[in-house]
């Protein structure tokens, strides 16, 4: 089952996070190779897959908002970050020391999930990713990976997955999905077929080998129109000082 997410004051019938309790992954993806994504790593609660996140730091992670909002408390004795792995039931297991949201995260369809960004210290490092030290710039070439089923009641796979996709202007953006889109955010497409989807939250968009995105939501998977992710520039300071 999906969830859908909607604000009273605005509706959108097709709107989601890429947040599911049966999660979806990277529709149109392709298998990624031992090593490949080093920084890569599942946030789980109680051993299931709950988003996709990213090392960015010694003892950092940096994951989606909304992956942590009402579902992890202090102190996060059922949330674990798992590390140095493509396989999703394996990997090096590690405890959380603290969990930080965007204080201006906003839980509404209406405001698009603006801010959705949050960091997690934890107890051990692989291999960290750059961030991005450069505004994103249209037409840039990013890979996105992530883990989960490739369509709804489709089977669990349990390597993760990858593709490609372009950046595309806020605007663009904007018009396609019918969505407000801000400054905070940040684009990307491929084709029809190929895109984010549930379950890949938090995950990294990785573009010129620096993270510039954080998988946020998008409009049913791989249906035609840019996926939106928070943009990791626009959010550097907080990300910095967290």
């Amino acid at each position: 089952m999906l969830i859908f997410i909607f604000d009273p004051a605005y509706t959108h019938p097709q709107a989601c996070k890429t947040f599911a309790d049966e999660p979806e992954a990277i529709v149109g993806g392709t298998a990624a190779a031992p090593g490949e994504f080093p920084w890569q790593c599942p946030l789980q609660q109680n051993g299931q897959h709950v988003c996709g996140c990213s090392i960015i730091g010694r003892d950092k992670i940096l994951t989606a908002a909304h992956c942590v909002k009402d579902i992890f408390y202090p102190p996060y004795s059922d949330c674990r970050v798992v590390t140095g792995t493509i396989n999703v039931k394996q990997g090096q297991s590690h405890t959380v020391k603290s969990i930080r949201r965007h204080p201006n995260y906003v839980d509404s369809v209406s405001e698009s999930w603006v801010n959705d960004v949050a960091v997690i210290t934890f107890n051990k490092q692989q291999s960290p990713i750059c961030l991005a030290d450069s505004p994103p710039v249209a037409g840039m070439k990013c890979t996105l990976s992530g883990w989960s089923i490739i369509r709804a009641n489709g089977p669990l796979p349990t390597y993760l997955l990858k593709m490609e996709q372009a950046l595309v202007t806020n605007e663009q953006c904007e018009q396609d999905n019918r969505m407000k889109i801000y400054p905070s955010h940040l684009c990307a497409y491929n084709k029809r077929g190929i895109g984010a989807c549930q379950g890949d939250s938090g995950g990294p968009l990785v573009c010129n080998g620096r993270q510039y995105g954080i998988t946020s939501w998008v409009l049913p998977c791989a249906r035609g129109v840019p996926d939106a992710y928070t943009s990791v520039y626009h959010h550097r300071d907080f990300i910095r000082s967290s």
